[in-house]
């Protein structure tokens, strides 16, 4: 199904040495991963449309029996509602300067859910401030008002990804070089370290800082490993790695090649491809949501509908799903066996009963 070839860094450079320099950057590891194919591959075309009066959805995702929509709604910018029925149970947290209070736009899914003594928590990062919130779900919506405090208030604001690795430990990536480059580093107890690994993907540099987002990903953690996924957005490839040891693999699922990054910057800001356009990640696997769509037609009109690659966390690939709908978001309601997605610019949302294909998955 696949095909490893382990390049170096100086096999990169050689290669591309009849180009200009930029021309033989590679946001990659040396080992890449070539995928030959899916094992499983389906086509959805039973959606059924959720029909409810809920407007300005952002985002969403689903933790055991919750399903937690982001709203435009200031007097409540998360939805908690019953994932079997939709029951509304409540809407939570405003922006502004005040306690409890965020200056960013927070999004369910950028949010760690979890459970601890018995009752669920999310971890969220406010973007301007900086600081990282622990809000007592449970207690918020048994009480219906908000329980929440302040978990790190140490954290570097306008962080563009980061992953709570542990208690002590975050994973970072911010803008930097004066926006021409990306740095992915560890914050520990307060003070920056940067994994060698972590170079690999860091020395790569765009020539106009205009084109910084060329370089932009969208990042997840495992559940139960240090392990990070990226998926890039104008990149047609992943990154999976550790955040404590020297694992680092690219996965270039759909071509044989790597994108140069000055190959990619060359381009027009309307004919670059739009990549990937979601990440979801589970005990057993990662999902990715493949738009494959240059940028023109995805702001203007879209032609070709989105497909979710799933790969173990090992890298290897395990199906894809083709989907109907031209979604932006996506995510698996396991305990009753729906995958849901939503087109945020129509507001417009999706389930499909997929039952069959998860008795096919990993548990």
């Amino acid at each position: 199904m696949y095909k490893v070839l382990f390049l170096s860094l100086f096999s990169f450079f050689l290669f591309g040495s009849c180009d200009s320099n930029r021309h033989a950057a590679y946001m990659a590891f040396d080992n890449v991963r070539y995928v030959k194919g899916f094992p499983h591959s389906y086509s959805l075309d039973n959606d059924q449309l959720v029909e409810w009066d809920i407007i300005g959805m952002k985002s969403f995702c689903f933790f055991d029996s919750l399903l937690v929509v982001t709203t435009t709604d200031n007097s409540g910018l998360w939805y908690f509602l019953s994932s079997k029925d939709y029951r509304f149970l409540g809407k939570f947290l405003r922006r502004g300067g005040g306690p409890g209070e965020f200056v960013g736009f927070p999004r369910a899914d950028d949010a760690l859910f979890y459970y601890e003594n018995n009752q669920i928590y999310s971890d969220i990062y406010d973007f301007q401030s900086g600081k990282l919130y622990k809000l007592n779900v449970t207690n918020t919506l048994d009480r219906q008002g908000l329980d929440i405090s302040i978990k790190n208030d140490s954290l570097p604001s306008f962080l563009f990804d980061r992953a709570i690795i542990n208690d002590s430990t975050v994973y970072c990536k911010e803008i930097a070089n004066e926006e021409r480059q990306q740095i992915r580093f560890l914050w520990k107890n307060g003070k920056k370290r940067v994994p060698t690994h972590f170079e690999q993907l860091n020395s790569v540099a765009v020539e106009n800082r205009e084109n910084f987002n060329i370089l932009s990903t969208i990042t997840r953690k495992s559940p139960t490993s240090d392990l990070i996924v990226e998926v890039p957005i104008n990149l047609d490839q992943i990154n999976l790695f550790s955040a404590t040891d020297s694992f680092g693999l690219t996965i270039c699922p759909n071509k044989e090649k790597l994108d140069k990054i000055g190959t990619i910057e060359d381009k027009i800001r309307w004919n670059r491809t739009y990549t990937y356009g979601g990440l979801r990640t589970y005990k057993d696997f990662f999902a990715a949501l493949y738009i494959n769509e240059n940028e023109l037609r995805f702001q203007t009109g879209r032609k070709t509908y989105p497909e979710i690659q799933l790969f173990d966390w090992d890298g290897n690939p395990l199906a894809k799903i083709k989907i109907n709908q031209f979604a932006t978001h996506f995510d698996f309601d396991f305990q009753n066996h729906y995958l849901y997605v939503l087109n945020s610019a129509t507001d417009e949302f999706y389930k499909y009963d997929i039952r069959d294909i998860l008795k096919q998955l990993p548990n």
